[in-house]
């Protein structure tokens, strides 16, 4: 089977499972295999391959379950290929043995680069796509399949009738409850826009979809459909004025050209310190965000406050009225991104990138996080393009 399998003509990525996510932040690595196959090789195809972990075929972290892990595997991870159209076949293997034999027959034609089964890595969540961004190099677009736009156009005609929408995206999730907005910010929200004109999609978390009552925020339209069917959800994005939002879903937003989007409670209550320093290590400056295709994008990082977010929700409608707004205003500095990834990568490594790869000079970067298991597991994280690593 992996003798055909495997041809010249296409980059596999090998999304390892022993440690790679089963949530939206998968699209980052997706992205960044896009990025490579575009600027790094003549290939019009990419093939995904994944590697099963071996903790009941996941990795150890992030305190769901392996039956939740499965579910998020198969409803979030595998269906947002189908927002790729270069993407023209996966494998989810069986064993790590299975995936040896794959990765000596795809030799060559290997991403992440210089990817090892015994050191499972990654180009992990947003950091990659970031420098990238920075460097100069456009971010590719995802795009719903058109099927799911044509049965979202169905559902738009029937139920605003022509109005001009948004969509209001809530995590409330049962992993982290204190990460969830509450439902009187939602409310708020929600009663300027519908004030303003707008009909309102919401989108209530997968785990509650099924319980939430069709009247929580009176007159709006409960939208089930989109918040458990993923090529719905990128598809009503994409036909909304403005999405508006907390939590990974919100990803569809920030990689489609099409989308406007405000990304709000970026900054979690319990820990702000620690998730800081998480948000520099992926490339965030704090209390900025990014704008990967010059839409109006804002980030926000107070948590549960409506008026900030319908501070945004103004300049939109200013925005969408033809009014001169900054659609960057919230957007970080190259030299911003750079000093908080050298939190990451250390001051050496990010003055020869400041050196050698501006402008695509030496072509994009990707900076795998690799995993090594023995008496210890071990990270570390070594940048590199297709031909030479940094560190």
């Amino acid at each position: 089977m992996i003798d055909k399998a495997v041809t010249s003509d296409t980059l596999y990525h090998f999304y390892d499972l022993d440690h790679a996510p089963t949530t939206f932040n998968a699209l980052m690595q997706f992205v960044s295999a896009e990025i490579a196959r575009v600027e790094t090789t003549d290939f019009d195809n990419t093939s995904t391959i994944f590697v099963p972990g071996l903790s009941d075929g996941f990795n150890p972290t992030n305190g769901y379950d392996a039956a939740i892990k499965r579910w998020r595997f198969w409803s979030i991870v595998i269906p947002s290929l189908r927002l790729f159209q270069s993407n023209r076949s996966h494998f989810v293997l069986s064993t790590r043995e299975e995936a040896s034999e794959f990765l000596d027959k795809a030799s060559g034609n290997v991403f992440p680069f210089g990817y090892e089964l015994k050191k499972s890595s990654d180009c992990p969540q947003i950091n990659t796509p970031t420098l990238n961004a920075y460097l100069g190099f456009k971010s590719p677009s995802i795009r719903p399949p058109e099927r799911a736009t044509q049965l979202v156009k169905q559902l738009v005609d029937r139920v605003c009738q022509n109005q001009r929408f948004v969509t209001i995206t809530a995590r409330g999730s049962l992993h982290l409850p204190q990460r969830n907005t509450s439902l009187g910010t939602l409310n708020k929200i929600a009663r300027y826009m519908q004030q303003s004109g707008y009909f309102v999609f919401f989108l209530p978390d997968y785990e509650i979809a099924m319980e939430m009552q069709n009247n929580t925020i009176p007159g709006v339209y409960l939208c089930r459909e989109a918040a458990l069917d993923l090529t719905f959800r990128a598809a009503l994005y994409e036909l909304a004025s403005l999405n508006i939002g907390d939590g990974g879903p919100m990803t569809l937003c920030c990689f489609n050209s099409r989308c406007n989007y405000i990304i709000n409670n970026l900054r979690w209550p319990h820990g702000a310190r620690d998730i800081e320093k998480v948000m520099r290590h992926q490339g965030f400056a704090v209390d900025k965000g990014i704008n990967y295709h010059n839409r109006f994008a804002r980030w926000l990082w107070s948590f549960d406050e409506p008026d900030e977010t319908i501070d945004a929700c103004a300049d939109f409608i200013k925005y969408s009225q033809g009014e001169n707004i900054d659609v960057n205003k919230s957007t970080a500095s190259r030299d911003e991104v750079f000093h908080s990834l050298s939190d990451l990568l250390g001051p050496s490594i990010m003055e020869r990138i400041k050196t050698d790869y501006l402008n695509r000079a030496g072509g994009p970067l990707f900076i795998n996080r690799e995993f090594e298991r023995g008496d210890t597991r071990t990270t570390k994280h070594i940048v590199r393009n297709a031909d030479v690593v940094l560190s």
